[in-house]
């Protein structure tokens, strides 16, 4: 299906779903991606998992014939970690937060705290080394009116053998523990994602082309006034899309089916 982007266009692709399932290249997504980047336009690897690293994500996407560069790949962490700098400066973070998500937020000059007592705002994250203390301490911190953001809201993670609850899981019992939603939450569909991007690559919202299988993240996304393209590949099938008010620019079995 021929699609004409701006000059100047930046495309967001989505990664569970859209270039992958598993460890198995989605057939003809690594070629239309490499056919971006050899037309010029700017490419972006972007995923709401805030339990992965950079350097993770790189070598899958090498094994699979993409070579992207640390400055293509951006998380939901890296929207997070930039908005607390703005939001919470200089104040200590409580995060539920694996090493992966720690790291991107001490390289961002977030000051981190194990110490409850001692935390101004709570983050949460997918915290895959999650404890029930982690929790315990977290709900304490929401009832006592700290701030509270989340990394993303997707409920679910896709594995290989089925899926794991994500943060919006965590998002849910935390709110039936304490009363309390996140004061703001990143990632994908949030206006704060857009305009990360937007200084990241120096292009007005205009020029960016979110592309993904999930219709409340990847899609919803263009509410910010972006252009979304929707992809049959992962969770959305043509019948759950005819029934959604979600709707996209353009919607297409696979990235092969997309021409320029």
């Amino acid at each position: 299906m021929a699609f004409c982007p701006k000059p100047g266009s930046v495309f967001v692709f989505d990664l569970d779903g859209t270039v992958y399932l598993g460890d198995a290249a989605i057939p003809g997504a690594v070629q239309f991606i490499n056919s971006l980047i050899q037309k010029g336009y700017g490419v972006i690897l972007f995923s709401n998992n805030s339990s992965r690293s950079v350097s993770e994500v790189q070598k899958k996407l090498s094994r699979m014939g993409l070579e992207a560069t640390a400055e293509q790949i951006v998380l939901s962490s890296h929207v997070a970690a930039a908005a607390l700098q703005k939001l919470q400066p200089g104040k200590r973070c409580y995060a539920l937060a694996n090493p992966n998500l720690e790291l991107i937020l001490r390289e961002q000059n977030i000051a981190l705290t194990d110490d409850p007592k001692c935390a101004d705002y709570v983050l949460l994250g997918f915290d895959t080394t999650l404890t029930y203390r982690k929790l315990q301490d977290a709900a304490m911190l929401l009832d006592s009116g700290k701030p509270y953001y989340a990394t993303h809201p997707d409920i679910n993670c896709p594995t290989a053998d089925g899926f794991m609850p994500d943060t919006g899981a965590m998002i849910a019992l935390l709110e039936v523990s304490t009363g309390r939603k996140p004061d703001l939450v990143f990632g994908k569909p949030e206006l704060s994602t857009v305009e990360f991007i937007c200084a990241k690559t120096d292009q007005p919202k205009e020029c960016l082309i979110f592309i993904g299988d999930r219709l409340e993240t990847d899609i919803a996304i263009g509410r910010n006034g972006v252009q979304t393209i929707l992809v049959y590949t992962g969770i959305t099938t043509p019948e759950i899309y005819a029934g959604s008010s979600i709707q996209a620019d353009l919607a297409v079995q696979t990235l092969a089916d997309i021409t320029l």
